[in-house]
């Protein structure tokens, strides 16, 4: 079995295709919703496989005081799958709307990291480039099949519910890997569909500027959202990199 979780506001664009891609895949789908005021929320609590979920939970001890705070969204993630799963026997998803993880035989492949002992699989990171916003359909990945192999989007956010996740700031790494049996070379591949055509970037890298905390700028996570030759996920990034653009799929 696969449980998805993920940290929603405002992705009502996005949506139709994670549902799509996940639904495909997951057994149970939780998704945090924060205040969504665009239809978002109205989508995802139409959706049989989805619960909808509050960003306040009781057995967090800090409360929620809003906006983009990493430090707050870790802890998030490595709780809930302990609240809302009771059999071991289950593979846990942690990502965000615009991350895809994709393989053509995902879930066979879970089958037999388990029966390997593997508990985490660190996924293959893809910056998905596109001149516009998909219009299909059907799966995203069935229209936008480009991108540029990304170290910086590769993470382990696919593991075992028996394994003590503890994400480290940002979710890119695990902060105390006891326990932990990796899985490499398994072509397991997270496709980050964030370049969909400059308008659609820059107005939702835009939108997460202006949520993002402090906490977050003075850490220098989110720099992806920002503007300017030294941060490497800009508009400015894949203009440099347009070179590397290849077939992911």
């Amino acid at each position: 079995m696969l449980y998805v979780y993920s940290i929603w506001r405002n992705e009502v664009k996005l949506a139709p295709y994670f549902l799509r891609h996940y639904s495909t895949v997951a057994n149970r789908i939780f998704i945090f919703d924060d205040n969504s005021n665009d239809g978002t929320r109205e989508l995802l609590l139409d959706h049989p496989k989805v619960t909808v979920l509050s960003m306040t939970q009781p057995w967090l001890k800090t409360k929620y005081k809003g906006g983009i705070d990493d430090s707050y969204f870790r802890h998030l993630h490595e709780l809930a799958y302990r609240q809302y799963i009771r059999d071991s026997d289950v593979w846990i998803a942690c990502v965000d709307a615009d991350e895809f993880i994709y393989d053509p035989i995902l879930l066979d492949k879970l089958t037999d990291f388990t029966h390997s002992g593997i508990n985490v699989v660190f996924c293959e990171g893809w910056s998905m480039v596109h001149p516009t916003f998909p219009t299909t359909s059907g799966q995203i990945y069935s229209e936008i099949t480009t991108g540029i192999p990304d170290f910086w989007c590769s993470k382990p956010c696919l593991f075992r519910s028996d394994y003590d996740m503890k994400f480290r700031l940002g979710r890119h790494g695990v902060l105390e890997p006891k326990g932990m049996h990796i899985a490499a070379g398994h072509g397991v591949k997270l496709l980050h569909y964030r370049y969909l055509g400059a308008d659609y970037s820059l107005a939702r890298n835009q939108r997460n500027v202006s949520r993002m905390t402090d906490k977050n700028k003075n850490a220098l996570l989110g720099r992806h959202n920002l503007d300017g030759s030294t941060y490497q996920h800009s508009l400015a990034w894949v203009e440099a990199n347009r070179d590397k653009i290849q077939y992911a799929l």
